[in-house]
């Protein structure tokens, strides 16, 4: 899936698509990416399930999962935080059913953030701290990088003042 392509450029799938509606799960996962990333949230929403159900009758686990990933981020930036958290439990299952390090990683870390937004210092670091562990297992610098950052901000609510400036050195 070309996730970071579309997110750098949304515009140009959304205008090389049209106003035609995607008939494969492949296509509705596209149009959500780009919607999400030009922060047009009920239609990213609306691609994201579309994707998500084409995704099932297509047997594509794969993106099915993504489909759910990019459900939470546009839950979570609605501030529909109780259904962001719902549907990552559901991601998440299917981020380790598929064995996808990489998407299971992804979802610790936003899992953790949102936990972040609700006040929970606790299960923010806990979720954020299995994000880092598999970043770096994976040799992700970019995603050790954004795990990192959110670790430091969970320890300081935390007052686990040490270990936040650890990760800074």
């Amino acid at each position: 899936m070309r996730v970071r392509e579309i997110q750098a450029d949304p515009q140009a799938l959304l205008s090389g698509h049209g106003d035609t509606p995607p008939t494969t799960a492949v296509g509705w996962l596209e149009r959500a990416v780009a919607l999400n990333a030009l922060h047009r949230l009920e239609p990213a929403l609306e691609a994201c399930h579309a994707a998500a159900e084409q995704a099932v009758r297509e047997a594509d686990l794969a993106v099915e999962a993504v489909a759910l990933t990019e459900t939470v981020k546009a839950l979570a930036k609605l501030g529909d935080l109780p259904r962001a958290l719902s549907v990552a439990r559901v991601a998440l299952d299917r981020a380790v059913t598929l064995k996808d390090r990489h998407l299971e990683c992804g979802l610790m870390v936003n899992v953790g953030m949102i936990h972040g937004y609700q006040d929970a210092p606790e299960p923010y670091a806990h979720f954020t701290e299995q994000g880092l562990r598999i970043a770096r297992e994976l040799g992700d610098e970019r995603m050790s990088t954004h795990a990192s950052v959110n670790l430091a901000g969970a320890y300081v609510r935390l007052h686990r003042f040490d270990e936040a400036e650890a990760l800074y050195s």
